[in-house]
Formats: structure tokens, C-alpha cells, sequence
């Protein structure tokens, strides 16, 4: 069995407020770790968890149904969870309006690495009057808790 470690990760915009987000966590053999959900998958009208995984939102989609979708949203700018131990890539993205981050970590075993990066606008698009959207999705929603889901990943 693989050993793990613990990472935090924060992310703020410019002004230090939390920024949600997606995540990419690519391992030394090139392939994108995606952490088991730590946390109990349901989420209702009011809570969503701080990791939204495939596994809360794969069943909603017409398109990607059943595809293995890489990435993990940080619903609340913030989260902490299990990695393997090792070297492993972060990319940390939001919308194109935001410069993405890069970073290599090592993670050791049985410790917390704790990260926080700062996501900055490479154009201010609002400043604008233009509001942006970069995920092209065909959402089902089944039930009204559904809409809340879909909110913190859209804000991701």
C-alpha cells in the first residue's frame, strides 16, 4: 500500500479573499490523482463539501457521463485532503480571466503540507461589463439540492 500525506491548499485573489477553483494534482507517472471523497458525498440545498469530486456532480451530466473527469473544484477557495507521497505537480486554474499556477510539491509521509497561492487577473473582464463562464456543461438537475451543487462548481 502506497504512503500518504496531507495537503492544504488555500486560494486567494489579489485582495486575499478565498477564490474557488479547480485543481489538477499530476503524479510523476503522469497520471492525475484524484483523492478519494473524504468527506460524506451528500450535500443538500445549503452545504456543499470543500472538495466537490466527480462522484457529487458525474451523474448529472449528459455528455461525460461515466468519463473519468481529472479535476477537483475547490468549492470554497480552500480544502484539505489525503495525497500520495512523492513528487507531484499542483495547477490551480480559474476561468480564462486568471493567470494559472504551477507547482511542484514533495509530500512526506504522515505529515500536513499546507500551500496557499494567490490567483491573479490577467484582465478584468467586469471592469468591462463582461461576466465569464468557461465550463460548457449539459447539467441535469434531478432534485432542488442539485442547484446547489452546481453553483459552487460553476464558481469554480
Amino acid at each position: 500500500m502506497n504512503s500518504q500525506g496531507t495537503l492544504t491548499i488555500r486560494v486567494t485573489d489579489n485582495a486575499g479573499n478565498s477564490l474557488p477553483c479547480r485543481l489538477h494534482i499530476k503524479q510523476v507517472d503522469d497520471t492525475c490523482w484524484v483523492p478519494p471523497d473524504v468527506r460524506n458525498p451528500e450535500y443538500s440545498e445549503t452545504h456543499a463539501p470543500d472538495l466537490v469530486l466527480s462522484a457529487h456532480y458525474d451523474r448529472y451530466l449528459h455528455v461525460c457521463h461515466g468519463a473519468n473527469l481529472q479535476a477537483i473544484h475547490l468549492s470554497r477557495g480552500s480544502a484539505t485532503f489525503p495525497v500520495p507521497t512523492g513528487e507531484v505537480q499542483v495547477f490551480l486554474a480559474r476561468g480564462h480571466e486568471y493567470i494559472p499556477v504551477i507547482d511542484r510539491l514533495e509530500i512526506k509521509p504522515d505529515t500536513t503540507l499546507t500551500r496557499e497561492y494567490v490567483l491573479t487577473r490577467q484582465i478584468d473582464l467586469p471592469s468591462q461589463n463582461w461576466y465569464g463562464g468557461d465550463m460548457h456543461t449539459h447539467i441535469s438537475r434531478w432534485e432542488p439540492k442539485d442547484n446547489h451543487i452546481w453553483s459552487y462548481l460553476l464558481q469554480a
